[in-house]
């Protein structure tokens, strides 16, 4: 099946540009990011223009045994088709283009299992478009003993360093902050995919603005199971994937006598409790929070109560700001420079990750 997302964005750094495309599947960096010092002293960036492309959902993609249906190959084929499509749309002719960073789709993540496997082949991107493309950041780091993500916070520490740290309220919520020179950050709690999961249940395909879990009221009990959860209790770096979800996290709520909405409200106050226990913020320390959860006015007024400075940018931030990270990642790893830091992952040494295909 396929669904609508927004695919493309632009930024613009010291003057250079930066096309980045769909934040999970790939992004295109446009007119020569050539010098270190624009990505190391960048002042900041601005999303210009968006377009929507379909993509295969990789939730709906089924195991075998023996592989995935459909295959890595197809999704890659499609992606570099709707990517052709996009530059012609938008007049930019391939000869303005440096490379395609092309993260994919994660489709199961066991960094203890030393697993990881995102949907997307770069070298079919690669042969279907002509352009360089680079992809699977995560191997590299699983295989230096790290937990393969996250990946956005050296893009945190190098665009957005005028905030104390950065929250992403995503599937998955993770944050990014600075503690004595050193980059800090990991997966904090689970967000938009327990909310989703919840808001299914009584009719709706998400909790618009929050309006669902402020009609709830604390579930004592199940706020005091989730806080016993031995995840809560380790120090980063430590990451979260659907695997995690699926086995001890969901089935506290699958359990659960409440209503839908007290969950809601119980779920949404925990997360902002786990994300204030994380950072050592002073009152007057800013936290840019972008991806999805940042429009639900219930978290982000919980996250005001606890004393927490949250700063919400433009829309087109708060939507595609992984995005814009990506295709950073993907110029650092073109120039052989650091991209992912152990400080976040846990790896045994910073690393260049990525694969780059030349066509």
């Amino acid at each position: 099946g396929t669904a609508q997302t927004n695919s493309s964005t632009f930024s613009q750094m010291n003057g250079t540009w930066l096309q980045s495309g769909i934040q999970t599947s790939s992004s295109v960096i446009v007119n020569r990011v050539v010098a270190s010092e624009t990505i190391r002293q960048s002042l900041g960036s601005k999303i210009i223009d968006i377009a929507l492309i379909p993509f295969m959902r990789s939730r709906r993609v089924y195991f075998e045994a023996i592989g995935l249906r459909p295959n890595a190959q197809m999704f890659a084929y499609l992606n570099g088709e709707k990517i052709n499509d996009f530059l012609k749309e938008k007049e930019i002719e391939k000869n303005q283009i440096d490379l395609i960073s092309s993260h994919g789709h994660t489709i199961f993540h066991e960094p203890e299992n030393n697993l990881t496997k995102q949907i997307g082949n770069g070298a079919y991107i690669c042969s279907t478009t002509n352009l360089i493309t680079v992809s699977d950041f995560r191997t590299i780091d699983i295989a230096f003993g790290g937990q393969g993500a996250p990946l956005v916070p050296l893009g945190d520490q190098l665009l957005f360093k005028n905030y104390k740290g950065c929250l992403n309220l995503g599937g998955i919520a993770n944050v990014s902050f600075s503690l004595k020179e050193k980059r800090i950050a990991g997966d904090v709690n689970f967000a938009n995919i327990i909310s989703n999961y919840l808001s299914n249940k009584i009719g709706h395909e998400f909790d618009k603005d929050g309006e669902l879990a402020k009609q709830g009221k604390l579930d004592q009990d199940l706020i005091l199971k989730l806080e016993e959860l031995d995840f809560y209790k380790k120090s980063f770096p430590k990451s979260l994937a659907i695997e995690d979800f699926n086995h001890w996290y969901k089935p506290l709520f699958d359990d659960c006598k409440s209503s839908i909405h007290d969950q809601l409200f119980t779920s949404g106050t925990h997360l902002c409790k786990t994300i204030k226990n994380v950072l050592n913020f002073d009152i007057e320390d800013t936290l840019l929070v972008t991806g999805g959860g940042a429009h639900n006015k219930f978290w982000i007024n919980k996250l005001e109560e606890l004393k927490i400075k949250a700063v919400i940018p433009e829309n087109k931030l708060v939507d595609f700001k992984e995005g814009l990270i990506f295709s950073l990642l993907g110029v650092l790893k073109l120039r052989n420079e650091t991209n992912i830091l152990s400080s976040v992952t846990g790896s045994s040494k910073d690393l260049s990750a990525g694969v780059i295909h030349n066509p």
